[in-house]
């Protein structure tokens, strides 16, 4: 499987944390690259996340920008996302997920995310929303 042509992708904190956990070093050095290049990018919603952890701050943060700002087009696009995306809600206190949907619909981006459970994830949002979006393994794998 080949990954589709995307500007970025987007992701977030536990899955850029997971990436960089990867065993394969080559795995890593791509998503590194893929940050260096502007090709791999956070939401701003989840910079202290980011920040916080050295180990992602120093690939993420530290050594390049790669953060995606939001704006007021992706407020409006997030409080137009349903509550219940198929079976899974929404997370009550977690935003991020759609925030960062939102931001690559906005910008025409793919998403990234590792994250799984009951509740809507940025790749259950993006998939509903026609976004690119990958799991992280999915996505290793079509690297």
């Amino acid at each position: 499987m080949a990954l589709p042509n995307m500007p970025c992708w987007l992701t977030d904190f536990v899955t850029a944390r997971a990436a960089l956990e990867h065993p394969d070093p080559q795995v890593v050095g791509t998503i590194v690259a893929m940050c260096q290049a502007g090709e791999l990018k956070f939401c701003n919603c989840e910079i202290r996340d980011f920040r916080n952890n050295p180990h992602v701050r120093q690939h993420f943060c530290d050594n390049q920008n790669c953060v995606c700002h939001t704006n007021g087009d992706i407020a409006t696009i997030v409080s137009n996302i349903p509550m219940r995306i198929g079976q899974k809600k929404h997370h009550p206190n977690d935003l991020s997920a759609r925030i960062i949907a939102a931001s690559a619909v906005h910008f025409g981006y793919g998403i990234v995310s590792s994250k799984m459970g009951i509740f809507a994830t940025s790749v259950d949002i993006g998939e509903s929303l026609n976004v690119a979006s990958y799991t992280l393994y999915d996505f290793i794998d079509a690297l």
